[in-house]
């Protein structure tokens, strides 16, 4: 996702062969948080409408989830657009090269 150059088109083309990741992404850019006036009905319009930045955060943060054993008692949905409301808003604050090296330092 990082290949330099790569564009929305692209990287949608990769992501739309991961079906349980695009279903999620879709979802994601048609939340009332990113919903424009059109809703988003393939990967690639959902990538468009996230942008490149946001798309690999959430990227990351899916298949990350996916890895672990999630307690019967956690809601992962709830869980999940909390993570996504403060992603964004921390994005706000600091520029996204500095997040990454804060959370790596």
């Amino acid at each position: 996702m990082r290949e330099e150059g790569a564009g929305t088109e692209e990287i949608g083309a990769v992501v739309e062969h991961e079906l349980g990741l695009a279903t999620k992404l879709i979802h994601i850019a048609n939340t009332s948080f990113y919903a424009g006036r059109v809703p988003a009905k393939d990967v690639r319009a959902a990538v468009a409408r996230l942008g490149l930045n946001n798309t690999l955060a959430l990227t990351l943060a899916i298949k990350t989830l996916d890895q672990l054993a999630v307690p019967t008692w956690l809601d992962v949905e709830k869980l999940h657009r909390h993570s996504v409301e403060v992603a964004v808003m921390a994005a706000q604050l600091v520029p996204p090269e500095q997040a990454s090296a804060a959370l790596l330092g």
